[in-house]
């Protein structure tokens, strides 16, 4: 797992450098030229390509426990029943969806809400795919208390955790079928009906997660898929927040300073802000944009990226200019880097994963 981990964590970087070079400039292509029908049919499926690349890598770090999370304080049974009608539509009529939720009381998690969506998804798409004529799934929650034998298969602590059980009355797997089934890239769909990744992502999200997940299965019995969820015990203080898609505060006319070292990366991001009526100097490295902090009094805004060449990275960077200048506003970005986690007690930094568009740059400017 660890040597996976390392492996898709220099894919990510390389390859979310790559992406944001090819999706921003295909989204400033569109932008400039938006009568011109034909280049935008041509540009347009190269764009959702590029975002698709994202997607995958996002995929492949999930596995490796390794993605960016941003957790929430959420009501688990509220989530699944807001999901749900986007859960049906994912069904053809022959197979019928229950939801059963246990207890009567808040299921309260701290976890990624947009992950879990995904999860859920990914494991009813599965057991529909294991129903051949008409059939049944269901959903159900509830609280568990783990005993010390049962918290050893779900590979977590002892106590109390919220489950989610998916179940579904389909043909079932053989043993050695479901000891590989969160193995990435294993599959038992035809050639091209599946990428083998949904279920490790599920599985890498949950460990990341803090929780575990356990699957039962006979042949000709159906399979139940059981995720297990520490309970967050403090959420009368906090509030389930989500973000705005407008920038709270508009920066327009401030001068950035953006750090890059690679040369193409730099540019587009150049030009997006440019776009966005901000006037731009640059930089390659650490030393060389402390040097400009200290000279260029102008200077509102930084934008870094982390790993740089020199003896300081994009991180060390911003906290030693945020201490030569308080007013500065910080945003932290990269192409691979669990941002929520390195930052959580820097509240004045704001992250921008790679790769980004230019409404997303936008909003980190507007939040930083």
């Amino acid at each position: 797992m660890e040597a996976i981990g390392q492996l898709s964590s220099g894919i990510a970087h390389d390859f979310n450098n790559l992406l944001t070079i090819i999706i921003g400039n295909l989204n400033l292509l569109i932008d400039k030229n938006p009568t011109n029908t034909e280049l935008i049919e041509l540009a347009s499926p190269a764009l959702d390509a590029g975002k698709r690349g994202a997607q995958l890598i996002q995929r492949l770090l999930s596995f490796s426990r390794q993605q960016p999370l941003k957790p929430k304080v959420i009501d688990v049974s509220t989530l699944v029943a807001d999901i749900t009608p986007l859960l049906e539509r994912s069904l053809p009529s022959r197979i019928k969806l229950a939801i059963e939720s246990k207890g009567g009381q808040p299921l309260i998690a701290r976890i990624d809400a947009h992950q879990l969506e995904n999860a859920l998804l990914n494991l009813i798409v599965n057991a529909r795919d294991a129903i051949s004529e008409s059939g049944l799934i269901v959903i159900r929650t509830d609280t568990k208390i783990l005993n010390d034998t049962e918290a050893q298969e779900f590979d977590v602590p002892a106590g109390s955790f919220i489950s989610l059980d998916i179940s579904d009355n389909g043909f079932g797997m053989e043993p050695d079928i479901v000891s590989r089934i969160f193995e990435p890239f294993f599959t038992t769909k035809d050639f091209g009906r599946g990428s083998g990744l949904g279920l490790s992502m599920t599985y890498g999200f949950v460990k990341q997660s803090g929780g575990g997940i356990l699957v039962r299965s006979e042949p000709g019995q159906g399979t139940t898929i059981t995720i297990v969820l520490p309970i967050h015990q403090d959420y009368p203080e906090e509030q389930v927040i989500g973000e705005s898609e407008q920038p709270t505060i508009r920066r327009e006319g401030q001068l950035v300073l953006l750090v890059e070292d690679d040369a193409a990366v730099r540019e587009i991001v150049r030009k997006q802000l440019m776009e966005l009526g901000h006037p731009v100097i640059e930089s390659t490295n650490a030393s060389e944009a402390m040097r400009l902090i200290n000279q260029v009094a102008d200077i509102s805004i930084l934008l870094t990226d982390v790993i740089m060449p020199g003896s300081q990275n994009g991180r060390e960077l911003a906290q030693e200019a945020k201490i030569r200048k308080p007013s500065l506003h910080v945003i932290i970005m990269s192409g691979f880097e669990d941002l929520n986690k390195s930052e959580i007690n820097r509240p004045t930094f704001t992250s921008l994963s790679k790769p980004f568009t230019k409404k997303q740059l936008a909003f980190a400017l507007g939040k930083a």
